[in-house]
């Protein structure tokens, strides 16, 4: 995330702000992103691929 993205989320609030709202905000932005580039590196896996691994986890 760049500092152009956080004053632009930050300039969106009203001028008297909840700090865990922020933080909550830019927590999930953070998510989102790492999420896409994950996506786009093709860090994924299929549905079913995920259902194998938590039942692996439940052993």
């Amino acid at each position: 995330m760049k500092k152009h993205d956080v004053l632009e989320l930050v300039q969106r609030f009203p001028d008297e702000i909840d700090a865990e709202q922020l933080i909550e905000e830019l927590y999930v932005r953070a998510k989102v992103e790492a999420a896409e580039r994950a996506i786009g590196e093709g860090r994924t896996c299929s549905q079913a691929e995920a259902k194998r691994q938590v039942e692996s986890w439940r052993k």
